[in-house]
C-alpha cells in the first residue's frame, strides 16, 4: 500500500510552485541565480537578432520554471490521485511544446498563465481531498485528461516535429493548452467559492442535517432500492443505441437547448431509456440530479418533492452550489416549504446562478414520468418556472413524460426553444429490432429456447410497446417461480393478432390472457377468486403501495391468503420480498386497462365500489387501533423513547388509514353506512387521529377535513345529516385553529422579506430591547406591554429583533406581524388561528385543553366571532397555566393595520378581561390610534407603555447615525461624518425617514447617481419635525422623491398620467397586484407599468419576476398621499380613484367572463378542472370578482356607476358566482352584496334606484342561500336560472338552486 503523504503536502507544493514562478526565484535550485532571472520581455517588434534572442531566452526561462513546478506537483499530489494523474499526463507532453508552438509571444504568455493559475491555487490546495474525486471537480479533471490525450495523439504521429509545423496543428495544440489552463482556472473558481470554514463545516454532521431539512426523496433516484420494487432497469445491451447516442450528443453540446423533452405513450420505454442514460451520466460525472416520479408512491408522485430532492443532489454534486445553498437555508426560513415556483427559485435557481462559474459544461438533471405526479396545477407551475429559468442556468434538464395536455401546453410556450423526441413516432422497424434483442435475452433461459420465428411473432405483436414485450417475458419466464413456460408461451401466441396498435389493442389482449390464467375458475375455489379479486383492486385503488402485512390488516384477511393471491399476479404486479416488501403496479398502463370497463370487461375495477370498501376499512382500523395511543401533557421532547413508542403503537395500517381515509371517502357515494362511520369518527376519534398525524408529520390535516367537507355538503343538500355537517364544521374549525396559521404573519417569514422587514442595525435600539427583555423575564411585571409610536419610529424593527432574541431563549410562544399590504396579515380574525397554532406547538398542555373546550361547546364554533374564539384560547391558557413556564410572551405588531375597528375593540376587550390571570404575557405595538388608545386606558387595567416618539431625541439620533453609516457604507465616495450627522438630524425621531433616504440614494439592484441624489436630499428645506404627522421632514422627503419620479422636464404628459394612475392604484388596491395584473386592470401596456414602478422603488416594493407583487414599503406613505395639505399636487383622492378601480373591475369582468364554459357536471367530473381554472380565470379577473364591491362602496353614486352595477346584476351575476365558487371565495360573495346594498340605500335614501335595490336584495339572498347550503360542488357550472335576470321570486328560485 502506498505511504500516506504528510498532511499539507499538496498545500506545500503550491507554496513551492509559487516560489519557482516568482520573478525573484531561480528556475533551477541547483544553480546560482542569474543577475536578472526574470527579465522583462522586450516589446519592440523590430526584426533584430538580439531582440529575438532575448524573447527566446525569456520564454525558455519562464517555461522551464513552469515545467519544474508541474513535475514537483506530480510528485507531491499523492493525497489527491485525480489531480496527480492529470498533471502527470500534462508533464509527459510538455517537453515538446516549445518545439511545436511557433508563436513565441503565445509560448511565453501560456507559460505565464500556467504560473499565475498555480500561484492562485496555492492557498486553496489543502481543500482538495478524496471526497472531491466526484461531481463537478471530477469532470474538470477528466476534461483536462481528455485535452492532454488529444495533444499526445497529435504529437505521437510519425515524425511529429515535421507534421506539427503546419499552422493548423500548431494552432490546435496551442488552443488545447489554453483550454487546459482554462480548466485549471475553473477548478480555481470552484475552490475559491468555498471558504475553509464552510468546507470543514460541511463535512460535519450539522451541515448534512441542514441539507436534510430539504427532505429529499431517496426513493426517487433512478437506481434506488425502490427502483427494484417497481422493476426499474436499464435497456438491454445494444438496444435504444441511437436514442442514447442522441441524448449524449445533446448533453455535451454547449450550444444545445437547455431543456430536452422526451415524450411517448405508456409502454414505449421512456423510463428504461432514462435509467440507462442516468447511469451513463453518473459514470461520466455529469449527473447533477435525478427524480423518477411514480404514481405507485405517494412521495415519488408528489411534485413538491422534486425541487427539494434535486437541490439536495446538486449540493452533493457541486461544492460551490452546496455553499450557496447552505447560505440560503441558514438565512431564510424554510425556503423549500414555499410553493413550487418559489422553491425552485431559492433552492435551485439562485444557488445555481451564484455558482455557475464553478459548474462544468455538460452536467444535467433528469426528471422521469412527470405525468405521474398527482397535481396537474403544480405540474404546470413547475414547468413554467423551469422554462423561465432554464436558459440562464449552467445546467441542462431532461424531462420525460406522456404527452399529457398540461405538459404539452407548457412545453409549447412561445419564445422558448427546447429539444423534443417523440418515442411513438420512431420508425417501427427500429423499435422492432430493439424489442427482438430484448426478447432474445429475456427468454434465453426458457427450455426449450423459443425459435427465431416465435421471437419474430412476439416482436410483431409488441408493436412499439416495450411494456408488451416486458409483460410477455415476466409471464412466460418469471424470475421467482417455476411455471410451464411452453404452455404460457403457447397461450400468448394464441392471442388473435390484429395489426399492432399503440391504442392498446395488443396490450389489452395480453392483460386479458394473464388475468384469465390467474382467475381460472377450474383451478381455484370461489372464495379464493373473490379474495384475489379484492386484493387486485385494492392494489389499484390504494393511494400509496402497501406491504402484504398492511394489506391483510386493512382488508381483515389472513396474510397467507394475501400472499397466495399476489403470487399469481406477478406478471402485472410487483411484490417485494419480505414482510416489509411493498406491492405495486408494474406499469401505469395496467390500472388504465382495469379502470376502463370497455377494455377489461369482467375484470373491470369500479373505483367507487372499491374506494367505498377502503374507506370502511380505514374507519375500522382506526376504531380498533386508537386505544393503543397514550395521552400525555408532556412536550414531545420530554417523552422518553418517543420514537420507539410511535413505532410500537402506530402500525403501518393505522398510519395508512389516518392519512388516506378522506382520499377514499371523496370517491364514494354518501350511503347510510358510510355516514355512520364518518359521524362516529368525528365524535369519538378526531383528537386521536390528529395526534397520530401530528406525531408522524406526514401531511396536512386541514386539507383532509376541508376535502371531506367539500365532498359532504353537496351530497347532503337537504341537510338530512345536519348533525354530521355540524361536526364537520367543528372539526374544520378545530383543525384550522391549531393547524392553519398565516405563515406570512410570522416575524421572519418569507413575506417579511417582501415588505423589507428586518432587525435593528447592530448596536442600535439597545436600551429599548434590554428593557423589553427585562419586562418579559420579570415575574412581577405587568401582563401587557403596549409599545406605541407614530409611523416610522421603528416599532416593527424593534419587535423583529426582540422576537429573534426571545425565540433563541425559548420565550416566544407566538407572534403575529400585521400588515395592511396583505389581506391575510391585516385580517384580525387570522390572529386567533395563528396564535392558537403556535401555542399548540409550544405547549402540549395548551393543545390538549383547547381540544377539550372545543369538544364541550354546544353551538357551532365555526360561527363564533373573533372575541368568542379568542375566549377559547384564553380559557385554554388558564387551564394549562401550571405547566407553562414564567417569562413567555406573545408578540403582536402593527395592530393598527388591522382594518376592522369593531373587531379590534372586541379583541382588546377580551384580552384585558383575561390578561391578569393568564400564565403568559402579551406585547403589542401600534400607532396611538384612538380605538387602541381608548381600550388601553380602560379603568382597572394598567399595561406597561412605551411611547417611542417620547424617547430622547439625542438617543434616537445616535441610533440613526449608526444605521446610516452602515447602510451607506457601499457608496463611493462614502458620505462624511458631517453629512451622516445632517441626515440623522433631518430624520428627527423617524427611522422611516432614514430608511427611505437610503433606498433613494443607494437602492439595491439599480444603478443611480447616488451623489446627485444625496445632494437633492441635503438641498431640501429642513424645518424641525412636527410629530403630529411626521412633520415637514418626511413630507419633504416624499415630495422630493415624487418630484424626481414625475419630473416634467424628462417625461411626456402621457407618461406622467400613466405613472399617476399606477401609483394611486398601488395605494388604493385591496391586496397587492403583480405588474401583469395591474396592466390588465388598468388596460395599460405591461412595459409602461414596469417603467413607472422602476422610478418609485424608494417608496414601493416590487418583487422580481412575472409573479412579483407590488406593495407599499411603509404605511406613512399612503397617509401622506391621502392628506391633501401634505401631498398637494401628488394627493390621491380616494373617492375618485376607487371609482376608477370599480369601473375597471366591471370592465374586466365584462371582457373575460365569456371564457368560462357552462357545464352540468359536478366539479369532480370536469376533466382537468384545475387547468381550466388556471387557463380561464386570470389574476385580474379574480381580483375584479373579489374586490369590485370594496371599491364601489368608496364611490359616489353616479349615473355611470349605477349603469355598470345594474348591467352586472342582470347579465353577469351567475358568472361572478361561478368564479368565486371555483376559486373557493364564495363565502365572500354575500357579504360583498350586503355591503353594496347598504351603500346604495345610503346614497339613494328616496329609493331612486328601486329596481337596482330589489335586484341587489334578491342577489344577496340567493348567494347567501347558495353558499350556506354548502354547494361547493353542485350540478351546474353556469346557472340555468338567474333570479335577477328572470325577476322570478326568490322563494321559487332557492329550492331549484338546491336541487
Amino acid at each position: 500500500m502506498a505511504q500516506k503523504p504528510p498532511a499539507g503536502k499538496i498545500k506545500n507544493f503550491f507554496a513551492d510552485l509559487g516560489r519557482h514562478l516568482r520573478p525573484d526565484s531561480s528556475p533551477n535550485p541547483s544553480r546560482s541565480p542569474s543577475p536578472n532571472p526574470n527579465p522583462t520581455p522586450p516589446t519592440d517588434r523590430q526584426e533584430q537578432p538580439e531582440q529575438r534572442n532575448i524573447v527566446k531566452d525569456y520564454g525558455a526561462t519562464v517555461w522551464k520554471a513552469t515545467e519544474m513546478a508541474l513535475r514537483l506537483l506530480e510528485k507531491n499530489a499523492d493525497g489527491f490521485p485525480p489531480l496527480k494523474t492529470a498533471i502527470g499526463a500534462l508533464v509527459t507532453c510538455l517537453d515538446v511544446a516549445k518545439d511545436v508552438i511557433g508563436n513565441r509571444e503565445e509560448y511565453t504568455k501560456l507559460a505565464v498563465q500556467f504560473k499565475d493559475t498555480a500561484s492562485a491555487l496555492e492557498p486553496y490546495a489543502s481543500k482538495l481531498a478524496a471526497s472531491d474525486a466526484r461531481g463537478s471537480i471530477a469532470l474538470i479533471l477528466k476534461s483536462i485528461d481528455e485535452e492532454v490525450a488529444e495533444i499526445n495523439r497529435k504529437l505521437e504521429r510519425g515524425k511529429f516535429k515535421r507534421a506539427v509545423e503546419a499552422t493548423d496543428d500548431q494552432g490546435d495544440i496551442l488552443a488545447r493548452y489554453h483550454k487546459i489552463d482554462s480548466l485549471f482556472r475553473r477548478l480555481l473558481s470552484d475552490v475559491t467559492l468555498r471558504t475553509y470554514v464552510e468546507i470543514e463545516k460541511l463535512r460535519k454532521a450539522t451541515d448534512e442535517t441542514l441539507l436534510r431539512t430539504l427532505v429529499p426523496v431517496d426513493d426517487a433516484r433512478y437506481n434506488s432500492a425502490y427502483s427494484t420494487a417497481v422493476k426499474r432497469r436499464a435497456c438491454t445491451a445494444s438496444t435504444r443505441a441511437q436514442i442514447l447516442d442522441d441524448l449524449r450528443t445533446w448533453v455535451k453540446d454547449p450550444n444545445g437547448s437547455k431543456v430536452f423533452w422526451m415524450n411517448g405513450m405508456a409502454g414505449t420505454g421512456k423510463t428504461t431509456i432514462l435509467y440507462s442514460f442516468s447511469k451513463w451520466l453518473e459514470d461520466d460525472k455529469r449527473l447533477a440530479g435525478n427524480f423518477f416520479c411514480s404514481r405507485a408512491s405517494a412521495l415519488c408522485g408528489d411534485l413538491n418533492n422534486i425541487t427539494r430532492s434535486i437541490a439536495y443532489q446538486l449540493a452533493h454534486y457541486s461544492p460551490a452550489f452546496r455553499s450557496e445553498l447552505c447560505k440560503i437555508l441558514e438565512e431564510k426560513q424554510n425556503p423549500h416549504a414555499l410553493y413550487v415556483g418559489e422553491q425552485f427559485k431559492w433552492v435551485v435557481a439562485t444557488p445555481l446562478e451564484k455558482s455557475k462559474d464553478a459548474i462544468p459544461d455538460g452536467a444535467a438533471i433528469v426528471i422521469d414520468a412527470l405525468d405521474e405526479c398527482n397535481n396537474t396545477s403544480a405540474t404546470a407551475s413547475f414547468l413554467q418556472v423551469l422554462l423561465s429559468y432554464a436558459t440562464d442556468l449552467p445546467i441542462k434538464f431532461l424531462v420525460a413524460s406522456r404527452p399529457e395536455p398540461v405538459i404539452l401546453k407548457n412545453m409549447q410556450t412561445p419564445n422558448f426553444s427546447h429539444s423534443v423526441l417523440r418515442l411513438h413516432d420512431i420508425e417501427q422497424s427500429l423499435i422492432e429490432a430493439d424489442i427482438k434483442l430484448y426478447l432474445q435475452e429475456a427468454l434465453s433461459t426458457v427450455s426449450p429456447v423459443p425459435p427465431p420465428d416465435v421471437i419474430d411473432q412476439l416482436t410483431r405483436q409488441s408493436g412499439k410497446l416495450f411494456i408488451y414485450a416486458a409483460t410477455v417475458a415476466r409471464y412466460v419466464n418469471p424470475e421467482d417461480k417455476v411455471v410451464n413456460s411452453e404452455t404460457r408461451l403457447g397461450a400468448i401466441l394464441g392471442i388473435s393478432s390484429s395489426s399492432p396498435s399503440l391504442q392498446e389493442q395488443e396490450l389489452d389482449k395480453l392483460y386479458m390472457t394473464i388475468l384469465l390464467s390467474a382467475f381460472d375458475k377450474d383451478n381455484f375455489e370461489k372464495e379464493e377468486l373473490e379474495t384475489a379479486s379484492l386484493i387486485l383492486r385494492i392494489v389499484i385503488c390504494a393511494i400509496e403501495p402497501m406491504t402484504t402485512s398492511t394489506m391483510s390488516t386493512i382488508l381483515a384477511l389472513r396474510q397467507g391468503d394475501v400472499t397466495s393471491a399476489l403470487s399469481r399476479l406477478q406478471s402485472v404486479l410487483h411484490v417485494q420480498e419480505g414482510t416489509s416488501g411493498l406491492v405495486s403496479v408494474l406499469h401505469a398502463s395496467f390500472p388504465d386497462f382495469l379502470c376502463d370497463k370497455a377494455r377489461s370487461h369482467e375484470f373491470h375495477c369500479d373505483t367507487i365500489e372499491h374506494n367505498t370498501k377502503l374507506a370502511h376499512s380505514c374507519f375500522d382500523v382506526m376504531s380498533k387501533e386508537f386505544h393503543n395511543l397514550e395521552s400525555s401533557y408532556d412536550s414531545d421532547s420530554d417523552v422518553p423513547d418517543l420514537e420507539e413508542k410511535i413505532q410500537a403503537n402506530i402500525s403501518a395500517a393505522l398510519l395508512y388509514a389516518c392519512k388516506y381515509w378522506s382520499n377514499h371517502l371523496v370517491h364514494c357515494d354518501l350511503t347510510t353506512s358510510i355516514h355512520s362511520k364518518l359521524l362516529e369518527f368525528l365524535k369519538f376519534r378526531l383528537s386521536f387521529w390528529m395526534e397520530v398525524l401530528r406525531l408522524t408529520k406526514p401531511m396536512s390535516m386541514v386539507s383532509i377535513i376541508s376535502n371531506t367537507l367539500a365532498w359532504f355538503t353537496p351530497k347532503a343538500l337537504d341537510h338530512t345529516f345536519k348533525e354530521t355537517e355540524k361536526e364537520l364544521y367543528y372539526a374544520e374549525l378545530f383543525v384550522n385553529l391549531t393547524c392553519t396559521p398565516v405563515y406570512d404573519a410570522r416575524y421572519n417569514s418569507e413575506y417579511s422579506t417582501v415588505v423589507k422587514r428586518h432587525g435593528c442595525t447592530a448596536s442600535t435600539r439597545a436600551q429599548i430591547l434590554d428593557d423589553l427583555e427585562m419586562w418579559v423575564k420579570d415575574p412581577q411585571g405587568t401582563k401587557v406591554f403596549w409599545m406605541n409610536g407614530l409611523a416610522g419610529t421603528g416599532k416593527t424593527t424593534i419587535l423583529y429583533s426582540l422576537c429573534k432574541r426571545l425565540e433563541k431563549n425559548q420565550r416566544l410562544a407566538a407572534n403575529f406581524f400585521c400588515s395592511q399590504a396583505s389581506t391575510a396579515c391585516c385580517d384580525l380574525s387570522n390572529i386567533v388561528g395563528s396564535v392558537a397554532y403556535q401555542l399548540a406547538h409550544y405547549s402540549p398542555a395548551f393543545r390538549s385543553q383547547l381540544r377539550k373546550i372545543l369538544e364541550r361547546e354546544k353551538q357551532n364554533p365555526h360561527m363564533l366571532n373573533v372575541g368568542e374564539q379568542f375566549k377559547l384560547i384564553m380559557e385554554s391558557l388558564q387551564n394549562s397555566k401550571d405547566v407553562i413556564p414564567d417569562g413567555v410572551v406573545i408578540v403582536i405588531d402593527a395592530l393598527d393595520e388591522c382594518g376592522n375597528v369593531s373587531v379590534t375593540t372586541l379583541f382588546l376587550k377580551v384580552l384585558m378581561t383575561y390578561a391578569t390571570h393568564l400564565p403568559i404575557k402579551f406585547l403589542f405595538a401600534s400607532r396611538p390610534e384612538s380605538v387602541i388608545l381608548k381600550n388601553m386606558q380602560a379603568p382597572n387595567f394598567s399595561p406597561s407603555i412605551l411611547r417611542l416618539h417620547d424617547t430622547e431625541q439625542s438617543l434616537v439620533e445616535a441610533d440613526i447615525r449608526v444605521y446610516l453609516r452602515k447602510a451607506l457604507y457601499t457608496m463611493s465616495p462614502r458620505p462624511s461624518s458631517e453629512v451622516i450627522a445632517q441626515l440623522a438630524t433631518r430624520s428627527g425621531k423617524l427611522f422611516i425617514y432614514a430608511a427611505t433616504v437610503v433606498r433613494y440614494i443607494n437602492p439595491e439592484g439599480i444603478n443611480v447617481d447616488s451623489q446627485k441624489r444625496l445632494k437633492t436630499i441635503l438641498g431640501m428645506s429642513s424645518s424641525s419635525p412636527n410629530l403630529q404627522y411626521q412633520g415637514p421632514g418626511l413630507d419633504n422627503l416624499y415630495t422630493g422623491i415624487l418630484s424626481s419620479a414625475f419630473d416634467r422636464a424628462y417625461f411626456k404628459e402621457e407618461e406622467l398620467d400613466i405613472a399617476t394612475l399606477v401609483l394611486r392604484t398601488v395605494i388604493c388596491a385591496i391586496e397587492p397586484m403583480t405588474i401583469s395584473t395591474m396592466s390588465m386592470i388598468l388596460a395599460l401596456e405591461q412595459e409602461d407599468v414596469a417603467s413607472t414602478l422602476s422610478r418609485l422603488r424608494s417608496v414601493l416594493h416590487v418583487q422580481q419576476g412575472p409573479s412579483g407583487l407590488v406593495s407599499i414599503l411603509h404605511p406613512s406613505f399612503p397617509d401622506f398621499l391621502f392628506n391633501k395639505d401634505r401631498s398637494q399636487e401628488f394627493y390621491c383622492n380616494i373617492v375618485e380613484h376607487n371609482t376608477k378601480l370599480a369601473h375597471s373591475c366591471f370592465d374586466v369582468m365584462s371582457k373575460e367572463f365569456h371564457n368560462l364554459e357552462s357545464s352540468y357536471d359536478s366539479d369532480s367530473d370536469v376533466p382537468d378542472l384545475e387547468e381550466k381554472i388556471q387557463a380561464n380565470i386570470s389574476a385580474a379577473l379574480l381580483y375584479a370578482c373579489k374586490y369590485w364591491g370594496d371599491h364601489l362602496v368608496h364611490c359616489n353614486l353616479t349615473e355611470d356607476i349605477h349603469y355598470k352595477l345594474l348591467e352586472f346584476l342582470e347579465f353577469r351575476l351567475s358568472f361572478w358566482m361561478e368564479v368565486l365558487k371555483l376559486t373557493k371565495c364564495i363565502s365572500k360573495g354575500s357579504q360583498m352584496l350586503s355591503n353594496v346594498l347598504a351603500w346604495l340605500t345610503c346614497k339613494a335614501p328616496n329609493h331612486t334606484f328601486k329596481e337596482t335595490e330589489k335586484k341587489l336584495y334578491d342577489a344577496e339572498l340567493f348567494v347567501k342561500t347558495f353558499s350556506s347550503a354548502g354547494s361547493v360542488e353542485r350540478r351546474e357550472h353556469a346557472y340555468y336560472t338567474n333570479p335577477v335576470l328572470t325577476n322570478t321570486s326568490t322563494v321559487s328560485i332557492i329550492p331549484s338552486a338546491q336541487k
